[in-house]
This record gives structure tokens, sequence and C-alpha cells, in this order.
């Protein structure tokens, strides 16, 4: 009987861990990023003045008032992996999807303002 429960919690912890590793590394810290709203791969982003880029996570596009302008914005920062895109295994949808490839700098429940 104890084997047992240790067999399932040893289980149980390597499939949470493995789980993890492909829904991204969270770091959890709050940060807070300024730069020039842009739109890039569907996602609403910020791009800093050294050229780096944050993608606000559930956001993908931003409004005229934003777009463009400088920002701030703040949230959760985790790296979201992207890997190849297959075809899709549904023979009535030809197209293959926009490639996205490497680790993105996300934020996690964004919030942001104009900088002035």
């Amino acid at each position: 009987m104890v084997i047992r429960i240790c067999l399932i919690s040893t289980m149980f912890i390597f499939f949470t861990a493995v789980s993890n590793k492909h829904e991204g590394n969270f770091n959890q810290k709050r940060i807070t990023v300024i730069g020039k709203a842009v739109v890039m791969k569907h996602y609403a982003a910020v791009r800093t003045d050294d050229s780096v880029f944050y993608f606000l996570e559930g956001k993908d596009d931003w409004d005229d008032k934003h777009l463009g302008k400088r920002v701030k914005v703040s949230g959760r920062l985790y790296i979201k992996e992207w890997h190849d895109a297959k075809k899709s295994e549904n023979p009535e949808i030809t197209a293959i999807p926009q490639q996205r490839y490497g680790a993105w700098k996300m934020l996690k429940k964004p919030r942001w303002s104009l900088v002035e």
C-alpha cells in the first residue's frame, strides 16, 4: 500500500512537471515596460527602445488612441515557446498556419497607459 502511494505521488509530480514545461516558463514577476505600441503576428506588442518585443496576452490589436504611440505596460512576465507549425490534420483545411518560432516574452494580465 505504501509503495502504491509513493508510486502515484511520483507519477503525479513527473507528469505535472512535464505538462508545465510545454505551457511556457513562468517567471510570475510583475514588470513594467515602456515602448511603442505595435502589432506583430496578430498580437498587440510593445517595442522597447532597444528593440525588444513584449507581447500582450489576450490582446490582438491596439485601438487608434494607442497604436504607434509610447505606452507603459505592466504585467506578469512569462516566456512562450513557439515551435514549427504543421499542416492541419483536417483534410478540409489546406492552408498552413502562419509560422511562429522561438521564445516570446509575453505579459499576462497586461495593463497599459499612454506615456506623455
